[in-house]
């Protein structure tokens, strides 16, 4: 019985994380509104393309896992190229911009042609 504690206690130890150098910085925490924040400008920047087409693209929640769920609007609903565009084109630049997202998930939204949003104000 003993053995089994002591083996139970060195499988904890392994399981330990290692000790944080003396000279590491803390990873600084980004709240979920500045995240957020970040995600509209990175979309604001992919949204001119978009529109040119007649689509658009909307925010809809940032889980905290880092997962994007975007809904798509206008021409985008019933493109044909929607996965390419979302895999090779919105999900890579949003990750370079908000390295936080690890995926991005798409909804069909409204077929009708987008509305151009308004600017927002810095």
């Amino acid at each position: 019985m003993l053995d089994a504690a002591t083996d139970d206690e060195a499988a904890a130890a392994d399981l330990t994380p290692p000790a944080r150098p003396a000279d590491a910085k803390p990873v600084a925490r980004t709240d979920a509104s500045t995240l957020r924040r970040r995600v509209e400008l990175a979309l604001d920047r992919l949204r001119p393309a978009l529109l040119q087409d007649g689509g658009n693209l909307e925010l809809l929640e940032l889980a905290e896992d880092g997962t994007l769920h975007i809904e798509l609007q206008g021409a985008c609903v019933s493109c044909p190229a929607q996965a390419a565009t979302l895999r090779y084109a919105i999900e890579p630049a949003l990750r370079r911009e908000v390295p936080e997202v690890i995926a991005v998930v798409m909804t069909a939204g409204n077929p009708e042609p987008a509305p151009v949003p308004p600017r927002p104000r810095s």
